[in-house]
């Protein structure tokens, strides 16, 4: 018994230390602070940047990470600590930036 609480310490601290060190599944991570956007991860085109900074710029206190997951051609949209509406703003922009 002692042996499975173990192994589930360690499992959980491997987490925690991936987390922290900014693994994550996604192939272009953008952070948000004070309004301003920067790619800590990954490349993206400076149009779409451009127009994701557009919506996230009204949200000066706010402090989040947009994740784009998946294949380059329509990638699933992750937005962490940002408004809804303004999570759902940057979904539709990274959608129609692809058509």
């Amino acid at each position: 018994m002692k042996g499975i609480a173990l192994i589930a310490v360690i499992a959980a601290i491997g987490l925690w230390l991936f987390k922290m060190m900014g693994g994550t599944r996604a192939r272009v991570l953008i952070r948000v602070e004070g309004g301003r956007t920067w790619v800590t991860k990954g490349k993206l085109s400076g149009r779409l940047l451009r127009e994701i900074s557009e919506v996230v710029k009204d949200t000066p206190k706010s402090k989040g990470t947009i994740a784009l997951e998946g294949p380059s051609g329509q990638p699933d949209v992750v937005v962490e600590g940002l408004p809804k509406d303004i999570a759902q703003r940057v979904r539709n922009v990274v959608a129609n930036h692809g058509r």
